[in-house]
């Protein structure tokens, strides 16, 4: 079973982390049951608006979340499962180092679901990974689409969603402009 901490349900922040064997059996049936937004209120899915982060048990030991294989798998996993994760994501949470592009939430999420490659010069010593475009935009298409889709039957603010729908292609956007 994943491990829970600091709830949210009543205006605070909620982490799950999903322990080592979840991960190496890409097992997220725990995390299902908690966040289904299907027992959920219109008042609980409000609550529940941007209060999550989620952690991947001893993998930013190994580097960001997306250089991972048993990682990758995971949040493919949980994406197929749960595609509102843009309506639940803490944007200012990070998944995974916080000092990477694990500061981005929504886009180490969207780099587990593209296909990268690494290349590393060895006359420069420089190392950059190169992401498929296109899945990296069709995945930023579903982060929007499962917002709205959430967010319908939450009754947020229209202003409030486009706020997250901005954040959301900010962040894809770092990648696909080429800013990071």
């Amino acid at each position: 079973m994943g491990r829970k901490e600091a709830r949210k349900r009543g205006g605070q922040h909620e982490h799950y982390i999903f322990r080592r064997e979840q991960i190496l059996a890409g097992d997220v049936n725990d995390f299902l049951r908690c966040w289904d937004p299907e027992r959920s209120s219109a008042r609980q899915l409000r609550q529940a608006f941007g209060c999550l982060s989620l952690e991947l048990e001893d993998v930013t030991h190994c580097g960001d979340a997306f250089t991972v294989p048993e990682a990758r798998r995971l949040v493919r996993q949980l994406w197929g499962a749960f595609p509102w994760l843009g309506f639940y994501l803490a944007q200012d949470k990070p998944f995974g180092s916080a000092v990477t592009l694990g500061r981005f939430p929504f886009l180490a999420i969207g780099l587990c679901l593209t296909d990268a490659v690494l290349v590393v010069r060895d006359q420069t010593g420089r190392c950059e990974i190169v992401v498929d475009q296109h899945q990296l935009g069709v995945v930023k298409v579903q982060y929007l689409s499962g917002l709205q889709l959430i967010a319908r039957r939450s009754g947020l603010p229209a202003g409030v969603l486009a706020i997250r729908s901005a954040e959301i292609a900010r962040q894809i956007d770092l990648v696909l402009d080429g800013e990071e």
